[in-house]
């Protein structure tokens, strides 16, 4: 014990501690930090003397958590900007330098692969940026149109084969029934249409006038010739309500009207094809047979 003054030292004496040279539960060792020059996430600029600094992004992201941590960094850029690879069974960039301990941890934006999950850990995955997908049609060189069959055959789009092949074989039993009562009919309605209009094929051309509209030219006066034109005349009004709204409706919602403003836009067109590559390194990893990789790229 030594006195000093009045006072008596009691134990070691007190000494200031180094901040730097702390050591226990609350000492806090300086990390090597490894980056590449990746702008605008992390950017990297060389200055004259040697000497880099970072910014961007993602370095403010660390320098927030790091000072939230109380955790010491030293940034050490990569001059060769590699972000990894396997060549020759020797791991490069910041891959390699994480792989080799000359580095404790990467600040970056770097792809998640099952041969670098194997030597690396990811920590966790965060979005960084948001991707605009932009779809490009080829403008089609302008034609004239022709008459071809093509044309003509778009006027029956409308209807579908079976529906005119019903009415044309309603037509042709409409003629038959009209035909069959002209012949055996009252002596009063053979007169009426006379001779030249009561074989088949006058009576099939005025059931398609009745059908198209535009007529009798002499009117049957028998109970049935008049429930026959009745019967044309139902029919063409079924077939112009029916194919005026089916000609509506294709001309509204027929073809695909460029530009495509959204996936979901694209995959409702039955007529386009979206191909897709397989072979990217997020694609590798949802097929990986390790399950913490797996669940780490899909979450």
């Amino acid at each position: 014990m030594e006195k000093f003054g009045g006072l008596l030292s009691v134990g070691k004496p007190w000494a200031i501690e180094d901040p730097d040279q702390v050591v226990g539960p609350n000492a806090t060792a300086e990390l090597i930090v490894t980056t590449v020059h990746d702008p605008p996430y992390m950017v990297v600029d060389r200055h004259a003397d040697g000497s880099s600094s970072c910014s961007g992004y993602l370095y403010d992201l660390w320098s927030i958590m790091a000072s939230a941590l109380n955790i010491r960094f030293r940034m050490v850029p990569l001059l060769s900007g590699d972000f990894g690879a396997l060549r020759n069974g020797t791991w490069s960039g910041m891959i390699g330098e994480l792989a080799y301990g000359r580095a404790d941890v990467a600040v970056t934006t770097l792809d998640i692969t099952p041969s670098r999950a194997t030597v690396v850990d990811f920590l966790d995955t965060f979005p960084v940026n948001s991707v605009t997908y932009r779809f490009y049609v080829r403008a089609g060189e302008g034609e004239t149109l022709s008459l071809t069959g093509n044309l003509f055959k778009a006027l029956l789009k409308p209807l579908h084969a079976h529906v005119w092949w019903t009415i044309l074989a309603s037509l042709l039993v409409l003629s038959l029934i009209l035909w069959v009562i002209q012949k055996e009919g009252s002596s009063k309605g053979k007169k009426r249409l006379g001779k030249r209009e009561s074989d088949w094929p006058s009576c099939l051309f005025l059931c398609f006038m009745t059908a198209a509209g535009q007529g009798w030219t002499t009117t049957p006066t028998s109970l049935s010739g008049r429930i026959i034109t009745i019967c044309c005349w139902m029919l063409g009004i079924i077939i112009t309500a029916g194919y005026t709204a089916n000609l509506i409706s294709y001309l509204t919602t027929g073809g695909v009207n460029a530009p495509i403003v959204s996936l979901k836009h694209f995959s409702e067109e039955p007529e386009w094809k979206l191909s897709v590559p397989v072979v990217t390194s997020n694609e590798r990893v949802r097929s990986a047979a390790n399950t913490a990789n797996k669940d780490l790229a899909l979450n």
